[in-house]
Formats: structure tokens, sequence, C-alpha cells
């Protein structure tokens, strides 16, 4: 997660996705890993990635507020693109 922030910061999200899935990987119990992981998809444009990510993330927690704001600002993005 650290390295994953560290990328983030600078805003290298190839890299800080790399460094996001392997903890999500090694973390599977745990909701931030995957939330940075969809983050950093979102900035990567891979929604079908992120779409994954929220949906293990609403698997741990379901009532994460994070969650839902990350799902509509997907669905939105989603959107925009098919028009």
């Amino acid at each position: 997660m650290n390295k994953g922030n560290r990328y983030a910061k600078q805003k290298m999200w190839a890299l800080a996705a790399v460094h996001f899935r392997k903890a999500a990987y090694q973390m599977a119990e745990l909701i931030e890993p995957q939330l940075s992981l969809a983050v950093a998809y979102n900035n990567l444009k891979m929604y079908d990635k992120m779409a994954i990510s929220l949906a293990k993330a609403k698997e741990l927690s379901p009532n994460d507020p994070r969650v839902q704001k990350l799902t509509t600002l997907m669905n939105q993005k989603l959107r925009q693109g098919i028009t």
C-alpha cells in the first residue's frame, strides 16, 4: 500500500495500480486496497477492472459510502463515454 500511495501522489497510476493490486491480493480481507485499486483504475480509465474492485469492496463492506460514491462516479463516466 505504501508504494502504491507514493505512486498515486505522483499521479503514476499504472505503477500505483500494480502495487494496489498486490496489496489487494495480500490483504484480501481489507477494503482499503480494493478502494485504492478502484481509484487507480478510474484514473487509467479501466472501468471494467474498476467495477471488479468495487464489487469486491462491496462484498467486504456493503454499507461503506465510499463504495457507493466510486460506483456513482464510474457509472457517470461510463454514461459520458457512451453518449
